[in-house]
């Protein structure tokens, strides 16, 4: 009886979740300059970052980011205590773990924004938990994640345990680029590809600072978005070599998340043509939560033991 307006009640979560996503992203990229007017050269100003500040767009940002992290709280802990008594191990482990994890960002906002690297990519990679364990709640509630894996669990799983691990590192070196003021690196060119030693040290997330404070070697930001890019298509490749091999059937949540992922790199190389466009960007961080979401999907679908749907 209760099966109904529980995976609604997951089904707003997981959406409630994309938002905050989205406008954390939006209000973080906007502040920097990302889609000001000249680009690049007003990139990173203290001139723009203020009227970006003070403009209805980040208000309306701040408002809806506020709004829907609190109503996620409340929904997350009441999906959580209605779907309990049905749950299995698995299920139970997510929904303790949405709830931890609120409960982390919640902290972390209170120190937000922070010029420490670590506090976005906390709020960055903490997001996308959010969508992943949302998604795989509500799959696990429906048909989605019904199909038992062809190929042997323990292969299925170490797959998913793969393509996590290079989301997280993609998506952190994505928050990285952001919180350095990167974004403009490669706003004359990035023509090939470029490492600077000084690379090690941007990444450090407990260094704070803009990339070119903490380093004099120019090709620095560039390295932070060649990373992003061979991150993404060692995940694109990874991705299609586990689902060649899988011999995955058209609709199955394994297809959608090759579609989603096809998508995200193709968008990213997208955003590196038409460098500077806001809404490209925001798109390609959601289309990254999608992602994610897919990825929970097929998560649950390779865990044990499994549970019965509520």
């Amino acid at each position: 009886m209760m099966a109904r307006p529980l995976r609604a009640l997951l089904l707003t979560t997981l959406l409630l979740a994309l938002v905050i996503l989205g406008s954390s992203a939006t209000l973080r990229l906007f502040a920097n300059g990302i889609g000001c007017d000249p680009w690049p050269s007003c990139y990173g100003l203290a001139e723009t970052a203020n009227q970006a500040q003070g403009s209805s767009l980040a208000k309306v940002l701040r408002l809806t980011h506020r709004t829907t992290a609190s109503a996620f709280a409340i929904l997350v802990i009441a999906a959580v205590a209605i779907g309990w008594r049905g749950w299995g191990g698995p299920m139970r482990l997510i929904g303790l773990s949405l709830i931890v994890v609120t409960g982390v960002l919640a902290g972390v906002g209170l120190y937000t924004p922070s010029p420490l690297p670590a506090v976005t990519i906390i709020n960055v990679l903490g997001g996308l938990v959010l969508i992943g364990l949302s998604a795989a709640l509500l799959s696990r509630s429906t048909a989605l994640a019904s199909c038992r894996p062809e190929l042997p669990a323990r292969f299925m799983r170490r797959a998913v345990w793969t393509l996590l691990a290079l989301l997280a590192l993609q998506a952190a070196v994505g928050a990285m680029i952001s919180v350095r003021v990167a974004g403009n690196a490669c706003a004359a060119s990035c023509p090939q590809l470029t490492w600077s030693p000084d690379a090690l040290a941007l990444l450090n997330p407990m260094l704070s600072g803009r990339w070119n404070a903490l380093s004099s070697d120019l090709t620095a930001g560039q390295s932070l978005h060649w990373l992003h890019r061979i991150l993404g298509a060692a995940l694109l490749l990874t991705m299609a070599s586990i689902i060649y091999v899988r011999r995955v059937a058209a609709g199955s949540p394994w297809s959608w998340l090759l579609r989603v992922t096809i998508a995200t790199f193709g968008l990213g190389v997208a955003s590196a043509i038409w460098d500077g466009q806001l809404l490209v960007t925001v798109t390609h961080v959601l289309l990254a939560g999608l992602g994610a979401a897919a990825l929970g999907v097929v998560g649950i679908s390779v865990a044990r033991p499994r549970s019965s749907p509520t």
